[in-house]
């Protein structure tokens, strides 16, 4: 969804036109809550001292810093690339390379995992990677949250509970975009997801023990109207999408998604038995490379069309006006042309994403847990918890 929202703010495509897909940004405040879920069920009880917390740490930079390297190394050949076609397609760059948002000072912050912490007045280079920044810095927080000597769980629940209302205050009174925090807020975005998800999980163990369905109420209720529930909360999130889009309501999108994870954490219905299949598995493996490549496909994208009509005279595009801001964007004139455009970006996303997932992620992590483990060359068995 995200990638159809940002293929939406490129392009005039009839289809893409619609407020559930103008809405498609918030699935990153899904991202955060289910973070926080995931992360608590690794990590919670394995953060006990420093060396713990350190070890933790370089995980997660392993998970996240190498392909975030990689895919911005390829934007820095992508400006190299502009600037050597310009005597053969000449000038069709919106700024010139290397200034503005891909400046060689935000080069720096984003290789410094620092571009959504208030640096930058707009997205800079890679631009969705601001969430992978926030989601950075919001596992320090975690960590630390792991080591504070909190006996009673009532007391960590508070803390985490405090933690997000200060994530969503912050935003709610500061953003200007309400939810849609990023380049300047988006650090506290992503506190108020994470600690949401973060209570899900103990509310979660707090009924069974685990974090699997038990035979508490929730549990045999989950069990016996799973998949009524599982689809009644697809629609609420279809509907809750396209009437928040940027609204004021889009604040609520951490709290709605923790529903979402509440009610899925169970795998009762047709819907998580579905997604337990191993198209979604494989493309769950992906994920994290097709939202770190498709910003990158979709800029080539937008570079081949302007390059063709400059060589062809053909109009390829129109122009559009978002926010009072008026920039050309790509328009063929058939609707099916469009559609099978945005097909094609997709699959080249996804066949790109598989190549990352491959070359560069999976590599990188295996390293990286492998250092945490003291050692370069454990068995891939060892580190692949």
């Amino acid at each position: 969804m995200v990638c159809i929202f940002h293929f939406n703010s490129a392009t005039r495509w009839a289809p893409g036109d619609n407020a559930f897909a103008h809405g498609g940004y918030l699935f990153v405040d899904f991202f955060f809550v289910l973070s926080g879920f995931v992360i608590t069920h690794s990590y919670a009880k394995r953060i006990h001292n420093r060396g713990q917390l350190g070890r933790f740490m370089l995980r997660r930079f392993g998970r996240v810093w190498p392909l975030h390297a990689a895919i911005l190394a390829a934007w820095v050949a992508l400006e190299i690339a502009a600037l050597a076609a310009r005597p053969f397609v000449g000038h069709f760059e919106v700024q010139e390379p290397f200034t503005g948002n891909n400046s060689p000072a935000a080069l720096l912050s984003n290789i410094l995992l620092l571009q959504a912490l208030g640096l930058h007045r707009a997205l800079t280079w890679n631009g969705p990677s601001w969430s992978i920044s926030a989601e950075f810095w919001t596992y320090l927080v975690f960590g630390l949250f792991c080591l504070m000597p909190l006996r009673k769980p009532a007391t960590a629940t508070l803390l985490a509970g405090l933690l997000a209302a200060g994530g969503a205050i912050v935003v709610t009174l500061f953003c200007p975009r309400y939810i849609d925090a990023t380049y300047d807020f988006g650090f506290f975005r992503c506190v108020y997801g994470f600690f949401l998800g973060h209570l899900v999980y103990r509310l979660r163990a707090s009924e069974t023990g685990g974090g699997k369905a038990g035979p508490g109420r929730a549990g045999m209720l989950a069990a016996r109207y799973g998949s009524l529930f599982e689809f009644g909360t697809v629609i609420l999130v279809v509907l809750f999408v396209a009437l928040a889009q940027h609204a004021a309501s889009s604040l609520a999108a951490p709290i709605v998604f923790a529903f979402v994870v509440y009610l899925f954490s169970f795998e009762s219905g047709q819907l998580s038995r579905l997604f337990c299949g191993p198209p979604f598995r494989q493309f769950g493996r992906w994920s994290y490379s097709i939202y770190m490549v498709h910003a990158l496909i979709l800029q080539i994208l937008v570079y081949a069309v302007r390059a063709l009509e400059r060589l062809t005279d053909l109009p390829l595009r129109a122009m559009a006006t978002v926010n009072g801001n008026t920039y050309s964007v790509i328009a063929f004139d058939s609707d099916l042309a469009m559609s099978a455009l945005c097909a094609a970006f997709v699959a080249m996303v996804i066949a790109t994403a598989s190549q990352t997932y491959r070359f560069v992620e999976e590599p990188s992590r295996l390293y990286f847990n492998a250092l945490a483990h003291g050692g370069p060359h454990p068995t891939r068995a060892k580190i692949a918890e």
